[in-house]
């Protein structure tokens, strides 16, 4: 899968009382890529459990998903799905060792994520 380096990595929706279902509007590899929180009318960010706040479909989500809350954002509050790749190199490679195409492709993905993660907040210095 190509990762687009332009892609936004952060999505903002205001809470209504009744909307439960939310696009992820970019890719992710995992679950724990994302970093959802909610914000109420006061300023106060609180941060959201995957599993017990929210779900996502699908988990791998190389052309994005959709996020689903346990309890429908209040009015005045917003939800705020963000790109957060944990940074760690997954892949062992062995020597001599079969190459698997996929595996690789999904780690270069993996990078790609972080880097455009990385980009974003440097750019907000």
């Amino acid at each position: 899968m190509t990762i687009n380096a332009n892609e936004q990595i952060l999505s903002e929706y205001t809470g209504n009382g009744t909307q439960k279902k939310f696009p992820i509007p970019f890719s992710y590899i995992n679950t724990t890529d994302l970093k959802v929180s909610k914000i109420d009318a006061q300023g106060k960010n609180t941060l959201l459990s995957f599993g017990l706040d929210y779900s996502v479909y699908p988990e791998k989500g190389l052309n994005g998903g959709e996020l689903t809350t346990a309890l429908a954002p209040s009015l005045n509050t917003t939800l705020k799905i963000e790109l957060d790749p944990i940074i760690e190199q997954e892949m062992d490679l062995k020597n001599n060792g079969i190459l698997d195409a996929e595996a690789l492709e999904t780690a270069l993905d993996k990078l790609t994520l972080i880097c455009k993660t990385l980009k974003a907040k440097l750019s907000n210095l």
